[in-house]
């Protein structure tokens, strides 16, 4: 029997043991992220472009990816609210900020003419660059370095002391702390480190709806409505930075507007008489920002993301060992990109006089990247000469003669000449032009992941478009992920696939391709994940 009640003291001091171990700890609260996407357009230079716009794209909301262009329109949709502020990103750096202004719905009836790609809704706004890093002040050696001293009784217990004389004040006797009186002992003093529950009056309550945590953040009216702090935002100027913008509006205006009549008491004299100015109704009178229309053979696109949180910046670009790689990575997406083309086909006809293709690439500056000794050969560019595309030579009047005699040759004979002549026959080769090439790492420890793109110099047929994607494998491998053929003549059938850049649209540090998918008349932006060679579509525009 006291066997049994040891063996059951010993259980509940065992089982409480491991309850006291095995505390529940509640997880903090999972962020929540709110981050849009969209793409910067411009002609001419970034920091005075002569026409620009934003298309917005994407917007990452309760874990799901929303059609930024659609996306709680009130009527101007969420992405494109006047003082949002995007981050221009190349692969991931900044690249300076945009600040929308205004927001244009573009409809046209069914039917009727108009500009291409230029339906839906756009945005405009000021470009800002980047801001150059603070400098620190360069560190400086301490004058008066510490010094171990010992003092006391007790040798062996060193102290640290800063003093450089060779004296030490006395040291000061402990002295015991007076009994406390009666009152002290009915209101004891509260304990620091014990926590304590305040209640927020309103005005707290307004100040805390009006701001973001860590951002300038917040509510696109400034309302004092405690619920406003639940909305979502996305990153947007701070009060501070809007009333100097105002200022400098102000002085700007001031200095534009002269009176014209110089006579004593003229009307035109009066400083508070009001003043008309054509363009943006914003007040101080900005000079209009200059739209993008259409698509410009010189545009330029760069992504533009906005996220309430300052995050860090993640680089996805993966720099290049040297030329060698270089070299020998674009032979690779070369012979890959040829290879669909060849499955494709040729489609004959005339390429389009409106057949939207780059600006030239050097060829000599191609041909240059190949290492000159154990690099992969250099690839021709140009247009082949006449003798390369010339199917066979003219027979003469003497292998005429035997030709028209008859043959002496069994069938068998003949099949194995004609099959010798099929092998020795080669395919006219692929002038390849415009041709990118770009390596990116799209999460941290992640494969190489390269993307290619160019388009055919044709003569006699069609103008083709071809984009590969292609990972390596882990062994020094390139595999195919994904690859798109088309061309002008069908792309409304089949969209030109062309990247714009790599894009982190969930602030996972995990970073997507988004692509263009442009047709003849209009165009749609699409996400792609590629991991261990296999891509996954995760988002598209309604187009």
């Amino acid at each position: 029997m006291r066997y049994r009640i040891l063996s059951a003291v010993t259980g509940m001091a065992v089982a409480t043991g491991i309850s006291l171990g095995q505390t529940h700890k509640v997880a903090p609260t999972p962020e929540t992220v709110v981050r849009a996407v969209g793409v910067y357009e411009w002609t001419g230079d970034l920091a005075k472009p002569t026409g620009s716009r934003f298309v917005p794209v994407t917007v990452f909301i309760d874990g799901d990816l929303e059609d930024a262009g659609i996306y709680r329109p009130q009527p101007v949709p969420f992405a494109l609210l006047s003082g949002n502020v995007y981050e221009l990103q190349d692969s991931g750096l900044p690249k300076g900020t945009l600040v929308l202004e205004s927001a244009i719905d573009a409809k046209l009836p069914e039917g009727a003419p108009g500009p291409a790609f230029d339906e839906g809704w756009t945005g405009y706004g000021t470009y800002k660059p980047a801001d150059a890093p603070k400098k620190t002040a360069a560190l400086r050696p301490s004058k008066n370095m510490p010094v171990i001293k010992i003092s006391g009784g007790d040798g062996s217990k060193p102290h640290l002391s800063d003093k450089t004389d060779g004296g030490s004040k006395p040291t000061a006797q402990p002295q015991t702390p007076p009994a406390p009186t009666t009152a002290e002992k009915d209101n004891p003093p509260a304990d620091t480190d014990r926590p304590t529950l305040h209640r927020r009056t309103g005005d707290e309550t307004a100040s805390s709806a009006n701001s973001a945590d860590g951002s300038s953040g917040g509510s696109a009216g400034g309302s004092s409505d405690p619920h406003d702090a639940e909305r979502p935002t996305l990153k947007r100027r701070s009060p501070e930075e809007e009333k100097a913008d105002q200022d400098r509006k102000k002085q700007e205006r001031k200095k534009e507007d002269q009176a014209s009549v110089t006579s004593n008491g003229s009307i035109a004299d009066d400083p508070d008489r009001p003043h008309l100015h054509h363009g943006s109704g914003e007040e101080g009178g900005d000079k209009e920002v200059p739209k993008l229309m259409g698509i410009p053979k010189d545009m330029h696109q760069m992504v533009a993301v906005s996220d309430a949180r300052n995050r860090d910046p993640h680089p996805f670009a993966r720099p290049w060992e040297d030329t060698n790689e270089h070299a020998a990575v674009l032979a690779k997406m070369q012979g890959f990109a040829r290879a669909k083309l060849a499955e494709y086909g040729v489609v004959p006809g005339v390429t389009p006089p409106s057949a939207m293709a780059g600006s030239s690439v050097n060829p000599s500056a191609d041909a240059g990247m190949s290492a000159p000794d154990g690099g992969p050969p250099k690839l021709r560019r140009g247009i082949p000469p006449k003798s390369d595309v010339t199917s066979a030579p003219i027979p003469s009047a003497a292998e005429a003669t035997k030709k028209a005699a008859p043959a002496k040759q069994s069938a068998h004979a003949r099949t194995r000449a004609h099959s010798r002549n099929a092998k020795a026959a080669k395919p006219t080769p692929v002038t390849l032009a415009d041709e990118v090439l770009k390596g990116y790492t799209l999460s941290y420890g992640g494969a190489p992941t390269y993307v290619y793109m160019a388009h055919t110099v044709e003569t006699g047929s069609v103008m083709r478009y071809v984009t590969v994607v292609a990972q390596d494998n882990g062994m020094g491998q390139l595999k195919v992920a994904l690859a798109s053929v088309t061309d002008a003549a069908h792309l409304d059938r089949t969209p030109w696939m062309r990247l714009v850049d790599v894009v982190d649209v969930e602030a996972s540090n995990r970073a997507s391709l988004l692509f263009e998918l442009r047709s003849k008349n209009s165009r749609q932006f699409a996400l792609y994940r590629v991991i261990a060679a296999k891509p996954e579509q995760i988002f598209e525009t309604g187009g």
